[in-house]
């Protein structure tokens, strides 16, 4: 340790025991995450209390226990310096052009509708007696990824709210570039240093760039599950102490409080930084166990006591909630359909990615092919030094066992590709070892030059994809520069709905295509929203409620529903709310800030 930092820092005790943090880019996205979710706190309990939500003072009162914590405890942190070349530079301006440009067309991806506009909201309430099946069951998810938009739209609008996207992959980005710094010096390897290279290569493949101009939370956790795996690499090689164990704990809550399936890359987190460190003081178990919890808790009660459940609608067989009327559910459109499929599916999603992975498969994956033999090679090369006693060759077998665990939980749990898009990034990082080490031996290195360049050129195509509209929102189905043009003058204007339409005439929106309530919420917040294809969801002892609701509003009138789309089918329509009750009274169609909006004007079907 330096004199300087000495001076800095403190004594070298007082060092050891510091959290070190990889950079002040992660500092601002937590600091970010931090103040959102104590925001969710204040709320939770006004929203138990029956007390006012979202007030000024409980966010003057968020930001100066904030303020106050960062200015007691900054001396309890070190943060490393990194250093950045003209490469990162051109990285973070592609991919904060590509953000800007995606964002200048509305998402109309089918999840943003049906519940991401939804759960960004601010504030708690109960959407079954607020509102009825308002977000479907999929905004009773944990929400805080959602949550982390809010403020983006309610200052950008909704077009450039989604720019958080942008923002995350960009730190995401810089935190690769260091993590793939520090294998390469941990290898002592003197070749061309390729690491910001290789780093735009992996957030430029895959699903990644598809979340940009989307409000789809599938990349929101990559800034935290970077920072646990540089503290995994970092617990491997360095004594770790009980403060950064808390923190390491913490970071995992995090972690699943921003989506529920991350809980197949936290399991192995957690069980490999436990065999780095070994000995933990129960203190600091009981520690790290409330960092864990805590994150995910407000959510746990908030949805135990709106419907019964704390993780609803899951192990609904155990809980019973009358809002759902299967024991489980599962998407089996998706993942593996037999036990050996189940245990090798990180294969198929390498080797056969058109078979059952999501809507829009990848359909590049030589990142991962890469990635995948690297591994192999690898663990050889691992047990070779082992039966030989070789010990000058240093192989991080653990992050390889993580990766081969976590794809097994997701195989075994949902198989679906979007949620295994960090363990795809991990993949790609193992692959960049296996070049390092593959790039010493000399008829290889022209081998590896190939390799990275057809890399580079598949980022190329995979970027060309994205922008001619292959993503979640299937965006530019006209010709680009027709659609910009029709959006630009919206940018940074569209924080609320600006049509011709009279929103203070309806009573309720009777909601029949579940994409249309985030739309719906969006135009009129105060609004009461009725989702009908949601009475198919409930148990039968509930149903008969909820249809006296609804026919209560049918007999009330001035009932409409919104349907955002440029092709609406009367017919199709009409057939769909008749089991309903309902009929088409009259048809408003206007062009707004959100796109081609149709306001349905309903009746009952005995009306005249």
């Amino acid at each position: 340790m330096s004199e300087k930092k000495l001076k800095k820092y403190g004594k070298k005790e007082e060092i050891c025991n510091k959290i070190t943090i990889s950079s002040y880019a992660f500092i601002l996205f937590f600091g970010y995450t931090i103040l959102v979710w104590l925001c969710e706190v204040v709320d939770l309990f006004a929203f138990v209390l029956n007390l006012p939500q979202t007030t000024l003072i409980s966010r003057i009162f968020v930001l100066s226990i904030f303020i106050l914590f960062i200015l007691k405890n900054k001396n309890k942190f070190i943060v490393r310096k990194n250093n950045y070349s003209w490469i990162a530079i051109v990285g973070i301006t592609i991919i904060f052009s590509l953000g800007i440009a995606k964002g200048i067309i509305p998402d109309g991806g089918f999840d943003t509708g049906n519940y991401h506009l939804i759960a960004q909201e601010a504030g708690f309430k109960n959407n079954f007696s607020a509102n009825f099946g308002l977000g479907n069951f999929q905004v009773w998810g944990f929400r805080l990824a959602d949550r982390l938009f809010y403020v983006a739209r309610m200052f950008l609008g909704i077009r450039f709210g989604t720019q958080i996207n942008t923002i995350v992959l960009i730190i995401s980005y810089l935190q690769l570039s260091q993590i793939l710094k520090y294998i390469r010096n941990r290898l002592n390897k003197s070749c061309i240093d390729l690491s910001e290279v290789y780093a735009l290569i992996i957030i430029l493949s895959n699903k990644n760039i598809m979340n940009l101009g989307s409000y789809y939370v599938d990349v929101i956790a990559f800034p935290v599950g970077l920072e646990i795996l540089y503290l995994l690499l970092k617990a491997r090689n360095e004594k770790v102490e009980k403060r950064e164990i808390v923190y390491f704990a913490l970071l995992n809550g995090f972690w699943f409080a921003f989506k529920l399936t991350n809980v197949v890359f936290i399991i192995p987190s957690i069980v490999l930084f436990i065999c780095y460190v070994k000995k933990i003081s129960i203190k600091t178990w009981i520690l790290s166990g409330l960092g864990c919890l805590l994150p995910c808790l407000i959510y746990l009660v908030y949805n135990f006591i709106c419907t019964g459940n704390p993780v609803f609608p899951y192990f609904n067989q155990i809980f019973r909630s009358p809002y759902f009327h299967l024991d489980n559910w599962k998407d089996y459109r998706w993942g593996p359909e037999t036990l050996v499929e189940k245990i090798f599916w990180i294969f198929h999603a390498v080797f056969d990615p058109q078979n059952r992975q999501s809507e829009i498969p990848t359909q590049f994956t030589i990142l991962f092919e890469v990635g995948i033999i690297s591994a192999i090679v690898l663990v050889i090369i691992y047990i070779i030094t082992r039966i030989r006693h070789i010990k000058n060759v240093d192989i991080n077998i653990g992050i390889i066992i993580w990766f081969f665990i976590s794809a097994l939980l997701w195989g075994m749990t949902t198989g679906y590709e979007r949620y295994f898009m960090f363990g795809t990034l991990v993949l790609a990082i193992i692959g960049y070892e296996g070049l390092l080490r593959l790039s010493g031996i000399k008829y290889l290195k022209i081998v590896i030059g190939v390799v990275v360049a057809v890399l580079i050129m598949n980022s190329s195509y995979e970027i060309n994809e994205v922008i001619g509209g292959r993503e979640w929102s299937y965006r530019n189905s006209k010709p680009l520069s027709e659609t910009m043009k029709k959006n630009w003058s919206y940018v940074l204007c569209d924080q609320s709905f600006d049509g011709t339409f009279d929103v203070t005439k309806v009573k309720a929106f009777l909601v029949a295509d579940p994409f249309s309530m985030g739309f719906a919420h969006w135009i009129s917040p105060n609004t009461y929203v009725f989702n009908l294809s949601y009475l198919n969801i409930i148990s039968n002892d509930v149903n008969e409620y909820y249809r006296n609701i609804l026919n209560d509003y049918i007999i009330q009138g001035d009932i409409y529903d919104v349907q955002v789309t440029d092709s609406f089918d009367k017919t199709t329509y009409s057939q769909k709310i008749l089991e309903y009750g309902l009929a088409i009274d009259s048809i408003e169609e206007e062009n707004t800030n959100i796109g081609h909006c149709v306001f349905i004007r309903l009746k009952g079907i005995n009306d005249k």
